[in-house]
């Protein structure tokens, strides 16, 4: 990554969809809307351990459709704001420093889960 915050590099690990276990406390999801039924999908088998899920997409028409899937209480609200794209490199490129990522309860309380993520 290159950004005018420093350069890093951290290696890729890539999870299928086959190898989700009920391992995780949150998942950050951040599909596109197309990608959002076979995101669902993949998710299922996280969220049998409990998982809180923080969707990090475009409006809210997506939060029906998760409360359907997961339960209301199992997902965060959340919202990001970011200046980044992926270079045909691979190199995701910074553009500035605009880095803003805010998530939580829904109904405005605070929780342990919320507070153990940030």
């Amino acid at each position: 990554m290159e950004s005018p915050l420093g350069d890093l590099q951290i290696p890729v690990k890539t999870v299928l969809a086959a190898e989700l276990r009920p391992e995780y406390d949150v998942v950050l999801l951040t599909c596109k809307a197309y990608d959002l039924d076979s995101a669902l999908d993949a998710l299922m088998p996280v969220m049998a351990g409990g998982c809180a899920v923080v969707p990090l997409l475009n409006g809210i028409a997506h939060l029906r459709r998760l409360d359907e899937r997961f339960g209301y209480a199992n997902v965060l609200g959340g919202t990001c704001a970011i200046q980044a794209t992926l270079r045909s490199d691979g190199v995701i490129h910074h553009a500035s420093t605009l880095q803003r990522l805010l998530f939580g309860e829904r109904d405005g309380s605070t929780s342990t889960r919320a507070r153990a993520f940030a």
